[in-house]
């Protein structure tokens, strides 16, 4: 494996993860409208939505991590087609230029496709979204997967830093603690999120292995949006007392969500021959990136 595509390299995750790979690999990252002067890979303006794609297939790559996707679960809500459009159509031409130029297939999708109704779901669960969002990353996995065989699913919930415009979660947390004011935290929303640079090296690994299928990658350990939001302040040294527990319906939000999206990472810890890493060890590792 030597030429590595990468879609959606101006995002959240596609900067962790072309980083990731520019070290060890050639890497041609896409975009469509986000400032890409900072990335030390080469990129290109790429409309995912409007195949045929003749720089793409030129570059004829070995492999094709694909995080290119309209993330907002709110707007997808809102404006379902372009939710559609982007999560799904974009996934069905991406995985067809895949299967074209006989590329392994790396699709990264979401916690976000299972109800919430228990937890630690695990990859042989039956996912059933509550959300356009959901709905729309599940209808991309099972396009990319059809259209190639040799496709790997990642589900995953990520923080870090998000070099790209919108804050994350973990940002926000930071930015809200620091000003002082107070920070609601979902007391009844559980996740195992991953930091983001540990999620580039599980996608790497991911890469050269001869595994197909879905693969769950969290951390090892269940924290609800509150107890996360508390960790963030211990972790940055932030007053914790600032982080009030609030419950999910007392929060507007146009669209639903699944009280408890935590994965069962025992396949990832087979696959990827070790353990994940845990929340606090993440966030730890994320303040060391802007010390």
């Amino acid at each position: 494996m030597n030429r590595i595509l990468l879609t959606g390299c101006s995002g959240f995750l596609g900067r962790y993860v072309g980083t990731r790979l520019a070290d060890t690999y050639d890497v041609l990252g896409t975009y469509l409208t986000a400032d890409v002067s900072s990335l030390d890979f080469e990129t290109v303006k790429v409309d995912l939505l409007n195949p045929p794609f003749p720089r793409l297939l030129e570059y004829d790559p070995d492999a094709l991590v694909h995080c290119a996707a309209l993330t907002d679960v709110d707007e997808c809500e809102r404006n379902p087609g372009r939710a559609v459009r982007l999560n799904v159509d974009a996934t069905e031409h991406v995985a067809s230029l895949a299967a074209e130029t006989g590329a392994r297939l790396l699709y990264v999708s979401t916690d976000s496709v299972f109800d919430g109704s228990r937890g630690w779901w695990a990859e042989t669960d039956s996912p059933d979204p509550v959300n356009v969002y959901g709905e729309t990353k599940l209808d991309g996995e099972r396009t990319a997967a059809r259209l190639n065989d040799d496709t790997v699913v990642a589900r995953t919930n990520f923080f870090g830093w998000n070099g790209a415009g919108r804050g994350s979660l973990a940002e926000w947390m930071i930015e809200t603690l620091a000003s002082g004011d107070r920070l609601p935290g979902f007391e009844d929303a559980f996740f195992t999120p991953l930091f983001a640079g540990d999620l580039a090296t599980s996608l790497e690994a991911l890469l050269v292995r001869d595994d197909t299928g879905v693969v769950h990658l969290g951390s090892r350990d269940r924290m609800s949006k509150y107890e996360f939001a508390r960790e963030v302040a211990e972790v940055f040294e932030l007053d914790s007392s600032s982080v009030a527990p609030v419950e999910m319906s007392s929060v507007d939000l146009d669209a639903p969500r699944g009280n408890d999206l935590s994965l069962d990472t025992a396949r990832a810890e087979t696959v990827l021959g070790r353990r994940m890493p845990d929340i606090r060890t993440g966030l730890e590792r994320m303040r060391r990136e802007r010390q």
